[in-house]
């Protein structure tokens, strides 16, 4: 998934910039360090072609209490590397800024460009809600982009707040939405 999740997701969000401190070089690396650490310590969800065995959608996850990053362990796959590679400013802001939420989190969800729009970023967050009620939680994300706001709210998220993350490259707009339990 992690050359899907470069193509699909990544590019297109400006949180990405800054944590990359602007150094799209380490795009990929920092991708395989994304999906190592879930693999270890989170849950992927895949949308595969049947007949080509191509994955078209993913998303990682964590369930509450755990974060992308969050243990040695984690680290160890990809990032500790990925990150002696960062400028001082660079790691300095990423060291200090917290992005945790008590939630079931989705740190990143892409679609391949061709497929969008047919509702396989909705099918896997519906599987991790359904997941999460049977387990009384509910699912959190965020994002930098209006956009995906209005793609989030048709999945049935509702914005919870609003900031502004500074970085070493200028910051950006951080919304969080949940998608809780029905009332």
């Amino acid at each position: 998934p992690s050359n899907l999740l470069c193509r699909s997701h990544i590019i297109a969000e400006i949180s990405h910039e800054a944590f990359l401190g602007g150094d799209w070089s380490l795009q990929a690396e920092y991708i395989r360090a994304n999906v190592r650490a879930t693999a270890l310590e989170g849950e992927i969800y895949v949308v595969k072609d049947i007949s080509t065995g191509r994955i078209l959608s993913s998303g990682l996850w964590f369930e509450p209490g755990r974060g992308l990053f969050g243990t040695e362990a984690q680290r160890a796959l990809g990032y500790d590397t990925f990150f002696e590679k960062l400028s001082p400013e660079t790691k300095e802001w990423t060291t200090h800024t917290e992005l945790e939420a008590q939630m079931w989190w989705c740190f990143c969800l892409g679609t391949e460009p061709d497929f969008q729009g047919r509702g396989l970023a909705t099918a896997l967050v519906d599987a991790v809600y359904a997941m999460a009620l049977s387990k009384q939680g509910f699912i959190g994300l965020s994002t930098p982009t209006e956009l995906n706001v209005a793609k989030y709210r048709s999945m049935g998220f509702r914005e919870r707040g609003r900031t502004w993350l500074d970085t070493p490259k200028g910051g950006f707009p951080a919304i969080m939405l949940s998608r809780d339990a029905p009332a």
